[in-house]
């Protein structure tokens, strides 16, 4: 995932944090090939960023700036750092293809209500970061809504279509 905030958001869900496999018709790398140990989760401050894994494509960029630009308000973090986050990942493809979905999502439910406070529009965020490695049910029973009501909760993750995929954390060398 290319920040914390994924982590923060399914550790406060209380969803565990584990390694997955390669998408369907992808060779594994070697460190998805490793054993699965059991599911756990992990404190957020103890993770540090891998190292780059791959230089980006022409169309990887721009659909990281198309997913930049629409979450902007939520996540200040530069084109830049987006770019290199997503080179860190094992598989680059699927978490664009996630952070499309969780923008999807978050743009059907914030034009669904264009009266929405900013802390409301970044506690949505942090929902749909949550139900990326989680089911929508885990999201409502463990999320500490503050800002949405429940029934706005259920609107925000009814937008994302994606089945849960937990964060992968490799062990450091």
């Amino acid at each position: 995932m290319r920040c914390p905030l994924p982590v923060l958001a399914l550790c406060a869900c209380g969803s565990a944090v584990t390694p997955d496999a390669a998408p369907t018709g992808q060779t594994p790398s070697p460190a998805e090939q490793l054993p699965s140990p059991a599911p756990r989760s992990v404190a957020a401050t103890s993770l540090q960023p891998g190292p780059v894994r791959h230089a980006l494509s022409p169309e990887q960029r721009k659909r990281i700036e198309v997913v930049q630009k629409v979450l902007a308000e939520v996540d200040p973090s530069p084109l830049e750092q987006w770019l290199e986050d997503f080179s860190r990942d094992l598989n680059p493809d699927r978490e664009i293809e996630t952070f499309e979905a969780i923008s999807a999502a978050f743009t059907t439910f914030t034009a669904a209500d264009h009266n929405l406070a900013p802390s409301q529009r970044a506690e949505a965020y942090a929902v749909l970061l949550a139900r990326t490695g989680a089911p929508a049910d885990d999201v409502l029973a463990n999320f500490p809504v503050k800002h949405l009501t429940h029934e706005q909760v259920r609107a925000a993750l009814n937008g994302y279509t994606l089945e849960p995929r937990p964060i992968v954390v490799t062990p450091s060398p």
